[in-house]
Formats: C-alpha cells, structure tokens, sequence
C-alpha cells in the first residue's frame, strides 16, 4: 500500500512515514523503505512494534510532531 500511494503521488518511499499501531503497519513501511513509527497506545505491543521494525515509538501523539519536522 506504501508503495502504490507513492507511485501515485509522485512520493519516494525514503521521504514517507508510516504511522501505526500494528506489526503489519511497521513491516509494510520497512518493506517499501518507509519510515516506521509506532504508536504504543494501539493493538500491538511496544515491543512488537519493535519487533517488526519501528524506527521510533510514540507513547503520545505530540511525539509525531518532531519526528514530521525532520522530513
């Protein structure tokens, strides 16, 4: 799904972040080449996020904000 919103936006995938609250939204994003953000307060556990490769975990939405700053 990554992948196909980028190719219709004209986005690279490297330029993206995927925010999510289970292991596939954090294998999807890995998979495109996405960045992957996890949520701790969703349907999988911070350490399954981590599992599933999440470059960061958020415990509150204001977290978002700075991780967005960078791209």
């Amino acid at each position: 799904m990554v992948t196909e919103c980028c190719d219709e936006t004209g986005m690279d995938a490297k330029d993206t972040l995927v925010i999510g609250d289970a292991i596939y939204d954090m294998q999807m994003a890995k998979a495109a080449g996405a960045t992957a953000i996890g949520v701790a307060w969703g349907y999988a556990s911070v350490e399954e996020l981590k599992e599933a490769g999440a470059d960061h975990i958020v415990y509150h939405p204001r977290e978002i904000l700075p991780l967005i700053g960078g791209f």
